[in-house]
């Protein structure tokens, strides 16, 4: 039998080494992020939110629908190898510092071929 935990749109999270700044991509596996709303302390329990919509700058050109990866610098990305799979453009960016809206780990489910 299920027993309920929550809505799914969020998980605990204690960071072990250093502070989790608010607004920050919190890697949690492959092609799995949270973003905390606010700054978790170091070895203090918050919650990130691994559901929904969120606004990043793009590195370059994204087209909507496309897989969004996370570069080295922050920046959301269309190419794979810049790093792990953020999610799936809800809208496109022309050019790089574009604001760009991410659905965050929606990849997952709905571009599995976009998780590797």
């Amino acid at each position: 039998m299920a027993k309920y935990i929550n809505s799914g749109e969020t998980v605990n999270y204690t960071p072990a080494a250093a502070d989790a700044p608010g607004g920050t991509p919190v890697k949690l596996a492959d092609n799995f992020y949270g973003i905390p709303y606010s700054t978790i302390k170091k070895g203090t329990t918050g919650a990130l939110q691994i559901k929904g919509a969120f606004g990043f700058t793009a590195a370059g050109e994204i087209a909507v629908g496309a897989p969004v990866y996370l570069d080295a610098n922050g920046k959301a990305s269309a190419t794979a190898a810049s790093g792990t799979c953020l999610g799936i453009a809800l809208t496109a960016a022309t050019a790089a510092g574009d604001d760009v809206a991410v659905l965050l780990n929606a990849t997952l489910a709905a571009n599995p071929a976009a998780n590797g």
